[in-house]
């Protein structure tokens, strides 16, 4: 993949543990936070913290933004999966998927599916 592939999709990109499907609080983008927040005020607060406090290393750092609940989130992971998902152009019914599990300490790929 280039990174002018990369860049077409990267804020719909969010890291992953293995077996968990919780959001990584430290990478989700601003439109992954509010598919799974739903409130741009939280989001915003998420943003913020991590612009002016650093990156969250616990459950309680996530619990220091009033309304957000730490089970729906993680901050740790050595694999991560990137995911997305486009619309195409000239046909509206027509998706395009791609997905890949990635060791983040060995970069070996685990697993690659476009659809």
């Amino acid at each position: 993949m280039t990174r002018e592939v990369y860049d077409t999709f990267k804020d719909s990109v969010t890291i992953y543990r293995e077996d968990d499907v919780k959001v990584n609080i430290n990478t989700a983008s601003s439109n992954v936070l509010m598919a799974v927040v739903g409130d741009p005020v939280l989001v915003q607060a998420i943003v913020d913290y991590r612009n002016n406090d650093g990156i969250f290393t616990n459950a309680s750092d996530i619990s220091m933004i009033q309304g957000l609940d730490p089970a729906m989130f993680s901050w740790q992971s050595n694999i991560f999966r990137i995911w997305a998902s486009a619309v195409l152009a000239d046909d509206a019914d027509a998706t395009k998927t791609a997905e890949a599990i990635v060791d983040r300490t060995s970069g070996k790929i685990h697993h690659w599916r476009e659809d």
